[in-house]
């Protein structure tokens, strides 16, 4: 085959014609998506103080645990310093448990807190839309 045979092959066009039922179709399914209404947004303006909220907390516990757990593991390795529960022995002698089971409280506040806020929240979605 030469170049000649090659041109005129790739010049000749067949004309692709949709089968029958195509072209309805395609233009019934975008019009059945055009009519669709549009998604509900989420209600950010909702959420947003909750999640700020939280975010802070979590954030203020955490600095606390840490800043907590690092003047209890002077005697302790830097590795278990930052972790009062790893060295609770250590802990013992020095009064620090009541800090700690504190911690856990408030971590366990937190974790109630936020599991209520979500279960309210989404109630209060579900009562709306109905």
């Amino acid at each position: 085959m030469n170049d000649d045979e090659l041109d005129q092959l790739l010049m000749e066009r067949e004309e692709i014609v949709p089968s029958s039922g195509f072209v309805a179709s395609v233009m019934e399914a975008v019009q059945q998506e055009a009519a669709a209404p549009a998604p509900i947004p989420f209600p950010w303006k909702w959420a947003l103080p909750g999640l700020i909220v939280s975010v802070a907390m979590a954030m203020g516990m955490i600095a606390r645990w840490i800043f907590s757990g690092a003047r209890v593991g002077n005697s302790v390795g830097s590795a278990t310093a930052a972790l009062p529960v790893g060295n609770l022995f250590a802990m013992l002698p020095h009064g620090q448990i009541a800090a700690s089971t504190l911690l856990a409280l408030e971590w366990s506040a937190l974790a109630l807190l936020v599991s209520l806020a979500a279960v309210r929240f989404s109630m209060k979605i579900a009562t709306v839309r109905e």
